[in-house]
């Protein structure tokens, strides 16, 4: 693990007794939840963490994938000022991926709530996207 972990994940490890064995080379700490959702959490700057979980891997085709990324950006702008997820692309341009970022002073409250809506996000974006 690594030495200066997130404070609210620390406690959520402990509570839920996470061993962190799912630690990745790149510093992120893998959480699978209810054996449905797995997040990563990346350590970010400043102490803050960012959580991200694969939304799905977009079509071969040209023609699809403009579909899916119009669609995609039209249910995105329509959330930005309500929720504190954000959609990205991958590096490789080949996954659309769900972000977010917690503060590095987030308590363990705000960090589970902050999961919990980063869950409840994952699974509105799946439906939207009409990923199963």
């Amino acid at each position: 693990m690594p030495d200066a972990l997130h404070v609210g994940l620390a406690g959520y490890l402990s509570r839920n007794r996470f061993s962190g064995d799912d630690e990745r080379e790149d510093g992120a700490l893998v959480l699978v939840i209810d054996d449905q959702y797995r997040v990563f959490c990346h350590p970010a700057q400043h102490g803050d963490l960012v959580f991200e979980a694969r939304l799905m891997v977009l079509p071969d085709s040209g023609q699809q994938v403009y579909e899916v990324l119009r669609q995609a950006m039209q249910y995105a702008a329509g959330r930005l000022a309500q929720f504190a997820d954000t959609l990205v692309l991958s590096r490789d341009e080949s996954t659309l991926l769900l972000q977010q970022r917690i503060s590095a002073d987030a308590t363990g409250s705000e960090f589970e709530e902050s999961l919990e809506n980063f869950l409840n996000a994952i699974a509105t974006w799946r439906r939207s996207l009409f990923v199963l």
